[in-house]
């Protein structure tokens, strides 16, 4: 009987001291919190139509998350293409400081890092900034106005 006694203290003990070695879980309870989150979703329009011109109609695909474009295409109607798929069959003037293709990506490209609001053109329809002229030098006021209905309809 002293032996079952000293057995179920040893038992005991190791059972305590087991408990007090325990890690609590990996696994944070959740806390409270005063303001829920809300995550924001990206939005996406595709193939928003623009004013037709002599040069063609303008065409925005483009990606909104926060307010913000992160993805945009610009392509022009013409004819019964679109200058992106002619690629280089689609001719500038030989003054031309780039391939349309080339002076699209790049206005794409700038697009992502400013707000199209911001972007000012001249009576010509060309951009008045020096930074977005020196890679897009073609008229871009009816793209910008695509761009902007194609933002709104994401919103």
């Amino acid at each position: 009987m002293k032996q079952y006694l000293v057995f179920l203290a040893l038992l005991l003990l190791c059972g305590c001291a087991c408990s007090m070695n325990q890690t609590p879980s990996s696994s944070p309870s959740p806390t409270p919190s005063s303001t829920p989150s809300v995550q924001s979703q990206e939005k996406r329009v595709e193939d928003i139509t623009g004013e037709e011109t002599q040069f063609g109609t303008p065409i925005v695909s483009l990606t909104m998350k926060d307010g913000k474009i992160t993805e945009v295409s610009i392509d022009e109607i013409t004819g019964d293409t679109t200058k992106k798929a002619m690629g280089d069959q689609y001719k500038m003037s030989n003054s031309a400081i780039d391939t349309w293709a080339n002076q699209i990506a790049f206005l794409e490209k700038y697009l992502l890092e400013h707000d199209v609001n911001e972007i000012q053109t001249d009576e010509n329809g060309k951009a008045e900034d020096q930074d977005l002229l020196s890679g897009c030098t073609i008229q871009i006021e009816n793209y910008l106005k695509t761009v902007r209905k194609a933002m709104n309809e994401a919103r």
